[in-house]
């Protein structure tokens, strides 16, 4: 009878320990796979971004595509897209404000009428030295993240 009990007791210990192993499992596989549907989306949203800005900053510096009426959509986009990024990231990650502190940096060279002094190739040479900065950035947050998917956190 000892002997039943006892091998009756490995068994549902075994159980429990194969439930408990599972469970890590499947939370660890859940979190990776939820992470990297976040990194593309947020890949996805910067590089969208991004090919807007270049458009539409150069166009509006140079004032020679656009109508108000195309400008102001092409602002609206550029803001819905900056809107999503930030409700993508953490703010309260170092990285990630500067992320967002440069990508409204780009956004206002894009838009703001340029100074008396300044030429169409000086707001153009700011948006890529911003647009730089935001693939930079980027780049960083996003192989930070894809590490951590590698080890399963």
């Amino acid at each position: 009878m000892t002997a039943f009990i006892s091998g009756f007791g490995g068994v549902v210990v075994g159980a429990l320990v194969a439930l408990h192993v599972n469970r890590q499992q499947i939370k660890s596989t859940t979190i990776s796979t939820n992470r990297q549907a976040w990194i593309n989306s947020l890949r996805d949203e910067i590089s969208s971004c991004i090919a807007a800005l270049e458009v539409t900053g150069f166009s509006c510096i140079t004032q020679n595509i656009f109508s108000q009426e195309e400008k102001e959509k092409a602002i609206l986009t550029l803001l819905g897209h900056e809107a999503k990024i930030r409700l993508l990231i953490n703010p309260y990650e170092t990285d990630h404000k500067q992320l967002i502190e440069v990508l409204h940096k780009a956004l206002k060279v894009s838009f703001l009428p340029k100074t008396a002094h300044e030429t169409n190739e000086d707001a153009a040479s700011k948006i890529k030295e911003n647009v730089g900065k935001i693939i930079s950035i980027s780049q960083a947050i996003l192989k930070r993240e894809w590490q951590r998917v590698k080890s399963g956190e």
